[in-house]
């Protein structure tokens, strides 16, 4: 169940209008164990959305060389068939993590985004100082992909402090 109160576009000249939207799917799965040095898994949903019908499909794989760095790709692709237009979307994402030590590790994520033409990248490194307590320093880059036009560029430093009282 859905109460829309006002529109939105949903995609480039797709406007879904305010009203009230339910509607159900039908998920079929498979996936292996994800403790291995190797998984994935396969995902496909279809059924309604908003007030016309959607098949999205989702693969992942996944490779961990070691115990302490491991490799993420993923695919998920949605055909939208709406009385108000039709669109396609692709999102593809690798993540890559590594844990130098039990104290400090790195995340690192770099996605495409079809809809948007975009391609994200975010770095992430994490030092637990004392437990509870972290240090953070993030690289975050947005571009557009016709182009390479740069959207957002940031480094962030965040400190966290655990009070034990």
């Amino acid at each position: 169940y859905e109460l829309l109160e006002l529109p939105f576009q949903i995609s480039a000249g797709v406007i879904i209008p305010p009203g009230v939207y339910e509607w159900s799917e039908v998920n079929f799965e498979l996936q292996s164990d994800a403790g291995r040095p190797v998984d994935g898994s396969f995902n496909y949903t279809t059924g309604g959305f908003w007030s016309g019908d959607r098949s999205e499909i989702r693969v992942q794989a996944g490779w961990r060389p070691g115990s302490r760095l491991s490799f993420k790709l993923s695919w998920n692709h949605n055909e939208i068939d709406l009385p108000e237009g039709a669109f396609e979307t692709d999102l593809a994402s690798l993540r890559a993590d590594l844990d130098f030590t039990t104290e400090m590790s790195m995340r690192s994520l770099i996605q495409y985004n079809s809809q948007q033409d975009i391609m994200l990248a975010n770095v992430r490194l994490r030092y637990i100082y004392a437990p509870g307590s972290d240090l953070y320093l993030v690289y975050n880059e947005t571009q557009v992909v016709e182009g390479s036009s740069l959207i957002d560029r940031a480094i962030l430093f965040k400190a966290t402090y655990l009070l034990r009282f």
